[in-house]
C-alpha cells in the first residue's frame, strides 16, 4: 500500500467518527423526535462498522459506502437542523460531511476492464478440416 493511499484511508476514518461526535453533539439539543434519532444514530452506526472492516480490508467498495454515510448524515444534520437551530453544530457537521464526500470521491478507482476474448476462426476452420482429413484415412 502506498503512504497516500493509508493516508485518504486514515482521514476518512477520523471524518467518519467525528461526523458521528456531531451528529451526538446535536442530538443532545433535540428537544422532540429524540428516539426516531436515536434508531438514525445506531443504524448510522452499523453503517459506519461496515465502513471502518472494509477500510480495514481495503475493499473496493468502501468509498461508495462513504460516499452514501456522508451523504445519509449530511440529510441527517439538515433534518436536525430543522428542528432544533444550532448553527454552529450545523456548520462544523456540514463542513465535515462535505470534506468527507470529497475525499471518498477523488479516491473511487475506475473499475477493473477486461479484455475481450478473441477466437482465430481462420485457424479454427483449419485445424477443422485436418481432423476431418485425418479421420477419412
Amino acid at each position: 500500500m502506498n503512504n497516500e493511499h493509508n493516508l485518504s484511508t486514515l482521514v476518512i476514518i477520523i471524518l467518519a467518527s467525528v461526523s458521528l461526535i456531531a451528529t451526538l453533539f446535536f442530538e443532545t439539543r433535540l428537544t422532540s423526535w429524540a428516539a426516531l434519532e436515536m434508531v438514525i444514530f445506531l443504524f448510522s452506526m452499523m453503517v459506519t462498522t461496515a465502513l471502518f472492516f472494509g477500510l480495514w480490508l481495503d475493499e473496493p467498495w468502501t468509498q461508495s459506502l462513504a460516499i452514501i454515510f456522508f451523504s445519509g448524515s449530511i440529510a441527517n444534520m439538515l433534518w436536525m437542523f430543522g428542528i432544533t437551530p444550532a448553527k454552529l453544530t450545523f456548520l462544523f457537521g456540514i463542513l465535515v460531511n462535505v470534506c468527507g464526500i470529497a475525499i471518498a470521491l477523488s479516491k473511487v478507482e475506475k473499475p477493473l476492464s477486461y479484455d475481450i476474448q478473441t477466437y482465430e476462426v481462420e485457424e479454427a476452420k483449419r485445424d477443422l478440416a485436418e481432423n476431418k482429413k485425418k479421420g477419412k484415412r
